[in-house]
């Protein structure tokens, strides 16, 4: 993965070698794909001057798939206009996404472009501090509006708190 906080130059260096070891039809083994995560508070990405901008653009323009981490925090943190980015530069797969709950537009241009979202709810409920439930869980929204998304686990040694430890299946 490649992470916010490593700036610029780790992202294209990411790109780069995720693209020399590109799974290509056929070949059994591989990497399939960049992820971009880490703090979009801090890091965000919703422009040309923010540190995976040209990692990103270095992927799509080499043919790498890109899953990026956006909507993941809370929205006071700008998680909408991450989203937003996302979206708008055809990212087709989005890590989270939590903050479709606060953007119907959004919603529709995820459903309209087949975006899917990688759903991680133990992650997304640890200490309350992105989402306050799973009943609150914004899964319910992308469900009902019946968008694509997949049930994951994220990173198994960071997710999850004291009342709900971090499980591969228990979630689902």
């Amino acid at each position: 993965a490649a992470l916010r906080s490593k700036g610029s130059e780790h992202g294209v260096e990411i790109a780069k070698l995720t693209k020399k070891y590109l799974q290509l039809d056929g070949e059994e083994f591989g990497i399939v794909g960049m992820d971009v995560a880490g703090d979009e508070g801090t890091y965000p990405l919703k422009g040309e001057s923010d540190s995976m901008y040209s990692g990103v653009i270095e992927a799509k323009k080499l043919g790498v798939p890109v899953t990026l981490h956006a909507g993941e925090w809370p929205e006071r943190f700008g998680s909408v206009a991450n989203l937003k980015w996302a979206v708008d530069n055809n990212i087709q797969r989005i890590g989270h996404g939590i903050a479709i709950r606060s953007s119907k537009n959004l919603l529709d241009a995820i459903m309209d472009k087949n975006i899917t979202i990688e759903v991680c709810l133990t992650s997304n409920i640890g200490n309350g501090f992105k989402v306050s439930s799973y009943q609150e869980h914004p899964v319910r929204i992308l469900k009902e509006a019946g968008a694509r998304f997949s049930l994951s686990s994220d990173n198994l040694l960071l997710s999850g708190d004291l009342k709900e430890a971090p499980s591969s299946t228990a979630e689902i």
